[in-house]
Order: structure tokens, then C-alpha cells, then sequence
């Protein structure tokens, strides 16, 4: 019996050879991946939601789908979130803009719990703010006036978690660190910025008896020890299997060097993402091998926290010199076509 996950992944990976005077290309190679064992474990990990404790998140108890009717005074219909300390309120009601006459006709909204997130996901994504202090959102009541300046801070993504059968709609961080909170925002109160008479409410349905909240866990954790967050070289002086856990012993390999990390793909509804893509630069004046004249790269490696291989590529060959930079794109597709 072995601890491999049937979920099916793919990665390719392109190393690039650049001449650090001339810019040019001189080599560049490509090949594909598979994930290796324990880079597998973490993945399940991932889906069963063990590792999700490396994050903040909030699980609204309220029941899908969900009408909501326009409210004149804009002071009904909110969603309150608490965030690191910051409160915040979003509007989840039928939306009034500056247009006067397009408020006048405006009318009830429903959305089941994919329409729900992916609409706080719009809203996350416009009022967007990841500084030190929340952005301030003009409201527009029924005449096309601001009503109030509302605090927005957004550092969070909305998605859909099925609990007993029950879709519910989940608020993450989108840090990880144990100084991330999430919690629920009572906006019965005035929100303390903005216009002093505005008072807000918040839809009482979205926090019930079964609403979870998590703080994020230590960055020591077990499960945050899976974390992509290194890639290395290195040239092989023995073989190397996908389902080894480190490079051989005997094996020259570069610096580790912590990668950018994007993403491409999402899945068809555009809820979450299903690539990450991994980017180093190894300087022209760095990793030349031992004795510092060059050295002919043949394989590499994601690293996780705890130096385990996430995933593990042979390449073929790639010549290094301290006349040369490498560029690494690493892929990994978790869902692929």
C-alpha cells in the first residue's frame, strides 16, 4: 500500500540559458513532470482541509438561494467581516450606483451560494486594499447621493464548501500567518468612519449557530510545512526516481532560491485557481558549481517547507557559467485538460 493520491496533476518546467552581456538566448530546455509521493500527500491535504488552517476563513451559516429586496436608505443588506482588526462592510443587496434613474428601477437579487461568492469575489476585487488601513467606499442611496463612506479592506476570497450536503460560503485570507483573524463584524452600530447618522445592518441570516471561524495556525505548523516555497538545481551523480524525497547524495545543487509564484487557469466558474506557476532567476554570478567554473545542470526540484520535494524534473542538460543567468518556469496544473 502506498500513500499516493489519484488526483491527477501535471507539471512542466523550461529552463532558460541567458548570456548576462548580450541578453541572448543561448540554450533553453523543456520537459514535463510528474508530482512525487509526498508532493502528492500535501495535495490531499489541500483538498481535505487540513492545511486550510494555515489560513484565516469564516463558513457563513445561512441558506442558498438568497433574495434580497432593495433597501432606499441603503442601511440593510450588509455583510460585516472583521478583519485583522479592520471592519468592513460590503454590500450585498441590489446595488445602487449614481445613476438616479437606473436606481429607480432597480429590484430584488437572488443568487444561490456560486452566485453569492463569486459576487463578494467582485466586490473583493474592486475595493481591493492591502494596506495598513481600510479603503473608504462611497454608497449611493436611491437619489444618487453617497449615503455614507464605508470601510472596505479586502484581503480575502469567497468560495463554496459543501457541509453535509449543504452548500455554505466560505471567506479565506489570502495570507497565511497566525496574525490573520477573520471573525463577524456586528454592524448594528455605526461603522465609525464615514458619515456619523448612517447606521447599517447586517443580514443577521449569514451568522447563525453553525457559522465557523479559524484564526490562522502558527507558520511552524506541520501542515503550513508543505508550503511550495524553494526551488534547486542540481546535477545528478546517480539516478534520481520521482518518488524520492531528496536530490541523491553526491549531488551538486545550487542555492535554494525562493520562487515568484502566479497563477494561471481557474476552473470553469472561476472560483479557484487550478495553476500555480513557480519563477526563479539564478544569477549569472551564482551556482557555478564547486569549483565556481561551471557546471552542467541536469534536474530540479520544488521544495516544501520541511525540504521535502514537492515535485522533481530531469531536464536533460543546461551548461551554467558566470556568464550565464538561468530563468525557471515552473507549471503545475492540478487539473489538467
Amino acid at each position: 500500500m502506498n500513500n499516493y493520491s489519484k488526483i491527477s496533476l501535471k507539471g512542466h518546467v523550461s529552463v532558460t540559458a541567458i548570456n548576462e552581456a548580450t541578453g541572448e538566448i543561448v540554450q533553453r530546455a523543456e520537459a514535463d513532470n510528474t508530482i512525487v509521493r509526498d508532493g502528492r500527500v500535501a495535495i490531499a491535504k489541500l483538498v481535505t482541509g487540513i492545511a486550510s488552517y494555515d489560513y484565516a476563513y469564516i463558513i457563513l451559516d445561512t441558506t442558498f438561494p438568497k433574495t434580497y429586496q432593495p433597501s432606499p436608505d441603503v442601511s440593510h443588506n450588509w455583510l460585516g467581516i472583521s478583519i485583522n482588526g479592520h471592519n468592513n462592510l460590503y454590500y450585498v443587496g441590489p446595488l445602487y450606483s449614481s445613476n438616479a434613474t437606473a436606481n429607480a428601477s432597480l429590484g430584488p437579487v437572488t443568487r444561490d451560494a456560486n452566485g453569492f461568492a463569486t459576487y463578494l469575489n467582485q466586490l473583493f476585487a474592486t475595493y481591493d486594499n492591502i494596506g495598513d488601513f481600510p479603503a473608504l467606499v462611497p454608497v449611493y442611496d436611491v437619489n444618487r447621493d453617497p449615503a455614507a463612506y464605508v470601510p472596505t479592506y479586502s484581503p480575502i476570497r469567497a468560495s463554496v464548501v459543501s457541509i453535509g450536503g449543504v452548500d455554505r460560503v466560505k471567506i479565506q485570507h489570502r495570507s497565511q500567518g497566525s496574525a490573520n483573524t477573520i471573525a463577524q463584524y456586528d454592524t448594528n452600530l455605526p461603522p465609525g468612519l464615514g458619515d456619523a447618522w448612517a447606521r447599517f445592518y447586517t443580514d443577521s441570516t449569514l451568522y447563525g449557530p453553525l457559522t465557523v471561524y479559524h484564526a490562522s495556525a502558527d507558520q511552524g505548523s506541520n501542515t503550513s510545512s508543505y508550503t511550495v516555497d524553494g526551488v534547486r538545481l542540481g546535477v545528478s551523480n546517480g539516478i534520481t526516481n520521482v518518488t524520492d524525497y531528496e536530490f541523491v547524495p553526491g549531488t551538486y545543487t545550487s542555492l535554494r532560491y525562493t520562487p515568484t509564484i502566479t497563477y494561471g487557469q481557474s476552473d470553469t466558474q472561476h472560483f479557484y485557481d487550478t495553476q500555480a506557476i513557480f519563477e526563479i532567476v539564478i544569477p549569472a554570478v551564482e551556482s557555478n558549481g564547486e569549483t565556481g567554473l561551471g557546471v552542467l545542470f541536469t534536474e530540479a526540484a520544488l521544495l516544501c517547507k520541511n525540504e521535502q520535494w514537492f515535485a522533481h524534473v530531469n531536464f536533460g542538460q543546461v551548461y551554467k557559467t558566470n556568464q550565464i543567468r538561468l530563468l525557471v518556469r515552473w507549471t503545475i496544473d492540478f487539473l489538467p485538460q
